[in-house]
């Protein structure tokens, strides 16, 4: 996987916190949740330049990655046990999909 972890919490500037709106798109399914830090993100179809970010409860952007196929294995085992925001942006970088992602081990 070619994402970028951020190592250090870092404050994501006011444009980029979660308060954004954003469409949910049903078909996007996240398996399994909860998990252990690995998971499978199926878009539901062909990807066309989406990104995946993962952020804190409190909003602050601890992960992400471009997304290249329809279905991707998830590998976030340096992630702590814990309650995150997984949201799905498309190639305009429009939030299209968020939901909650529970790590437990």
């Amino acid at each position: 996987m070619t994402g970028a972890f951020f190592p250090e919490i870092i404050d994501v500037p006011h444009t980029e916190r979660l308060g954004r709106p954003q469409v949910t798109i049903p078909a996007i399914r996240i398996f399994p949740n909860p998990n252990s830090g690995t998971f499978i993100l199926d878009l539901g179809q062909e990807a066309e330049g989406e990104k995946v970010e993962i952020f804190s409860l409190s909003g602050t952007k601890i992960w992400e990655d471009n997304l290249e196929d329809r279905v991707h294995k998830m590998q976030l085992e340096q992630l702590p046990s814990g309650v995150y925001w997984l949201r799905i942006l498309d190639s305009n970088l429009d939030p299209i999909h968020m939901q909650k992602l529970m790590i437990n081990r």
